[in-house]
């Protein structure tokens, strides 16, 4: 059974834990108020990541963190009417050590930050960030790598180059990819669209939170376990669900108030997932204990299976790009642990 409840948003908050001293017990605080921007999205997404003896940023989103780092993008969106006057995204790394832990603070190019990944890149030994930001007007992005040892910027990409890139990074950051719990979005389209998904699992069910443009929120209880969940560029969201009676886990796509379509991979489990053409399309990895993972490609429009790619057993073959990312994960790739599932009371 799954029950649909509405009621507008005030506040919304939701923890996440840390493994070293120096972060314990950090939560993100996220209110409508940081943004003046009226069409500007992040203002339901900028928030203030705390702890309980000090305020760790003024505001935050995006948080990921490795073994070793931590870090979260700041940011500031003002504007009259509806247009953006200033702009200040800062992307902000910090070591997870007690005495004199290094913070970076990272610009990108253009100064709406969009997303971003630490990862490992090839000939390059160290930890790096990825970031895609986006122009004022919403029209053009820039893919930038900066080094984590001393910050510099290290590498530049333009759309074009990060679309016809064959590195898992490249694949991740094209403008026409969503991988994340929620989207920024840089003008009115005069719907009022989600922004932001997230999942709580009680070991029986999860509730499924998915905030509105406007700040409204619907909230879905869904039987089982819910997790992956993601907002793509054209409204659309969706998540991986894991049946409480097989274990079979897939893809639910939902869109304007419903449940619109289910997608199975070949196997019984699927690994992780991502939106791509802006919504309209979606990559998925399912596998399983005696066979080598099996990547997907669907359209959404037609519901039909597009390509397909299988992980050579003696690795001479090489994947597809579009199915390294989710090679990748959690491999040399960390993304944002912005939406989680960790159970709850």
């Amino acid at each position: 059974m799954l029950r649909v409840i509405r009621y507008p948003f005030f506040l919304i908050s939701f923890y996440f834990c840390f493994l070293e001293t120096l972060i314990l017990s950090a939560h993100l605080l996220t209110t409508n108020e940081p943004c003046s921007y009226p069409t500007c999205s992040s203002r339901w997404i900028h928030g203030k990541i705390m702890q309980s003896s000090f305020l760790l940023s003024q505001l935050g989103l995006c948080p990921i963190e490795t073994d070793r780092f931590i870090g979260w993008i700041e940011g500031i969106h003002k504007g009259i009417g509806n247009s953006v006057d200033f702009v200040d995204d800062t992307l902000l790394i910090r070591e997870k050590k007690e005495s004199n832990p290094k913070t970076l603070k990272i610009h990108s190019s253009y100064p709406f930050i969009e997303a971003w990944v630490l990862c490992q890149i090839e000939d390059i030994g160290n930890m790096v960030a990825a970031v895609r930001s986006r122009n004022a007007n919403g029209d053009d992005i820039r893919v930038e790598v900066f080094d984590l040892e001393n910050g510099k910027l290290i590498k530049t990409e333009r759309s074009q180059e990060v679309a016809f890139g064959t590195k898992a990074w490249e694949q991740l950051l094209r403008a026409d990819v969503d991988f994340l719990p929620f989207c920024i979005r840089h003008e009115n389209t005069g719907k009022d669209d989600p922004v932001r998904v997230e999942t709580k699992y009680n070991t029986k069910n999860t509730i499924i939170t998915i905030i509105m443009q406007s700040g409204g929120r619907t909230i879905l209880e869904n039987p089982g376990k819910c997790l992956e969940a993601k907002v793509a560029k054209n409204g659309t969201v969706g998540w991986i669900r894991i049946s409480k009676e097989t274990d079979r886990s897939f893809v639910e796509i939902y869109r304007e108030g419903k449940i619109i379509l289910r997608i199975f991979g070949k196997y019984q489990k699927l690994k992780n997932w991502y939106f791509e053409k802006e919504g309209r399309g979606i990559v998925l990895c399912s596998f399983d204990e005696e066979s080598p993972p099996y990547y997907e490609r669907y359209d959404l429009s037609s519901l039909r299976k597009t390509d397909s790619d299988e992980e050579s057993l003696d690795q001479w073959t090489e994947l597809k790009p579009w199915a390294k990312p989710l090679d990748a994960l959690g491999k040399n790739i960390f993304l944002p642990s912005f939406s989680y599932t960790e159970p709850f009371e």
